[in-house]
């Protein structure tokens, strides 16, 4: 990509050349109330072409810096939803042991109700012996 570019500018550099050799009659420019004398028509397309080629860079600076912005609110945002993880995987792995030892307590108070139940009815004598 970056070739074709490369040579995409040095193509329209050269035509930028050839259009301003063919034209090197003076020109009188105007801009606002400013008047120049007259000068070269080459010399006002290549200040053409720089100025455009100033906008075009400070177009590029402008977007560079809102990328870096946005990249920069990215990772922020990344680093606080990374730590919230972090806590909520925590939290969830006490919540395990906390399930797992409320587990354990069931079955034992299930094997008490079952000892007391085999005992209550022992104790009314219905037992097969």
């Amino acid at each position: 990509m970056g070739i074709l570019v490369l040579i995409l500018m040095i193509v329209l550099s050269i035509i930028m050349v050839l259009f301003g050799v063919q034209n090197p009659q003076p020109v009188n420019v105007r801009f606002f109330t400013l008047e120049s004398g007259n000068i070269s028509l080459s010399l006002v397309i290549v200040v053409s072409a720089l100025i455009g080629a100033a906008l075009i860079g400070l177009l590029s600076l402008w977007n560079s810096a809102r990328r870096g912005l946005r990249t920069m609110r990215t990772n922020k945002q990344l680093t606080s939803l990374e730590q919230r993880n972090g806590e909520l995987e925590r939290l969830n792995t006490s919540l395990e042991q906390e399930n797992a030892a409320l587990k354990e307590r069931n079955d034992q108070l299930e094997n008490v109700k079952q000892t007391v139940e085999v005992r209550a009815i022992d104790s009314d004598g219905i037992s097969d012996r």
